[in-house]
């Protein structure tokens, strides 16, 4: 069953050097993830959550382990069915909302790119800052435009790293509710024990 799930994780490692001291973050983590479902992974900061993300999205090497996406090696089919969002990625800050998204459109080849953007801001109410510059968004709303990048080519699996960061709780009750309505895959990651438990399967 397993290599017909849409991601499956086999005894992954991940150490760091730092000041001479190695620092073990992820110590052989292994979990399948079923089509539809939302996975949690729950931890403080500094657990690995992050790194491991960026070991599936491909910005960090593991050590040792095995990835598998769709039953296959990571590889440039596989990465067009993925995205993520991050409270700690960085749009440009010196274009719009529109056109930071019209980016990512463009680089996955999005059809209908324009009707997509403006489903994607209304749905997380952010429509009426389209044509405001980056750098004059609160974190809040720099928190929704990314998962509107997470989202912009419909992926198969997304990966959302504390997507709640920085949000008013109506907000990121609003932001829950749209979460647990994708018709996708989902790894999201907190270190806040009820939002997990509100959100993921």
């Amino acid at each position: 069953r397993q290599k017909m799930d849409p991601l499956v994780i086999s005894r992954l490692t991940k150490t760091y050097t730092i000041s001479g001291k190695k620092i073990h973050v992820l110590k052989g983590v292994s979990f399948s993830v079923r089509k539809g479902e939302i996975l949690g992974l729950l931890g403080p900061n500094g657990a690995g959550k992050t790194t491991l993300i960026n070991i599936l999205t491909g910005i960090v090497t593991a050590d040792s382990g095995r990835i598998l996406f769709f039953g296959k090696e990571p590889c440039e089919e596989t990465q067009n069915k993925i995205n993520a969002a991050t409270a700690y990625n960085s749009l440009n800050r010196n274009i719009t909302v529109w056109q930071n998204l019209k980016v990512y459109a463009t680089i996955y080849n999005v059809k209908n790119a324009k009707e997509k953007i403006d489903d994607l801001l209304r749905k997380f109410d952010i429509y009426d800052i389209k044509d405001r510059k980056m750098y004059h968004l609160s974190s809040g709303q720099i928190t929704r435009v990314n998962i509107c990048k997470g989202l912009i080519n419909s992926p198969e699996i997304v990966f959302l790293d504390e997507a709640t960061v920085g949000l008013d709780p109506d907000i990121a009750s609003k932001v829950r509710e749209e979460i647990k309505h994708l018709k996708t895959t989902v790894i999201f990651t907190s270190h806040i024990m009820s939002e997990v438990e509100n959100l993921c399967d």
